[in-house]
């Protein structure tokens, strides 16, 4: 199987498992912050360099009428106009998106689904960017999502954060040397591994991250770990998310 072909499987298989889960998930206390400074601490650990990370947070929202949704997004439309807005439709579902630029990138977006018999379900989806990741930055971050959550939600929401990176060692050097102390800073207990020639992904529990995903048998895990060796052999990239990786590996 060719590379673009299994990032292609992977990518579906993140993306219908995330729209499951923030179906069925619980909402929980906002501890992005928290999670987010435990996987950059893992990161550190394994000496790798923190390339990318995301915040990732929606809400469902019923619109008994496209007049209503439109009235919605006009409000929003006021809170940020500066703000790119674009607009499409795809199938029944009408999809407004807010791009938001500045030393991080921000992306808001409103869903109208038409498709059902009574209340109209729509989301509410809202995505934080960004590359380096320290104290300056958590700061920041702070200050930004707590006033798009005042902003957006209407209470707690529970956030899936992830964080990208790379080691310059190779796939199998990884896993010998820096496995280990990975599980071990994230206290977390191995509980399913796919292995693949050039990809290695890691699902894990730790009593160190709130949010819960059933597994088969009872099993549960809130820690995704995925690892890919570059064609040559020289670097392997590192995702670590929570509870579930939502940047491609």
């Amino acid at each position: 199987m060719n590379i673009l072909k299994k990032r292609f499987i992977i990518l579906i298989v993140i993306g219908c498992f995330f729209l499951w889960f923030a179906e069925n998930m619980s909402i929980a206390a906002n501890n992005y912050s928290q999670d987010i400074e435990k996987l950059a601490d893992a990161m550190q650990v394994i000496d790798g360099r923190v390339e990318e990370w995301s915040l990732f947070t929606r809400e469902r929202k019923n619109f008994s009428t496209i007049k209503e949704f439109t009235h919605f997004v006009e409000n929003m439309q006021d809170k940020f106009p500066n703000a790119e807005w674009q607009e499409k439709r795809e199938n029944e579902q009408l999809i407004i998106k807010a791009h938001i630029n500045g030393t991080f990138t921000e992306e808001l977006t409103f869903i109208y689904n038409d498709s059902q018999q009574h209340a109209t379900v729509g989301f509410i989806t809202y995505e934080l960017r960004g590359n380096q990741w320290d104290k300056v930055t958590l700061k920041e971050v702070n200050k930004i999502v707590n006033g798009r959550v005042f902003q957006l939600f209407s209470g707690n929401t529970a956030f899936f954060t992830c964080l990208k990176g790379s080691i310059n060692d190779t796939l199998e050097e990884v896993l010998e040397n820096q496995k280990k102390p990975l599980l071990s800073i994230l206290n977390g207990k191995e509980m399913e591994v796919l292995h693949e020639e050039d990809f290695y992904s890691i699902s894990i529990y730790s009593e160190d991250f709130e949010q819960i995903v059933p597994l088969k048998g009872q099993k549960k895990m809130n820690v995704q770990i995925g690892l890919r060796e570059d064609r040559m052999g020289y670097e392997t990239s590192v995702v670590i998310g929570t509870p579930i990786i939502t940047i491609e590996y």
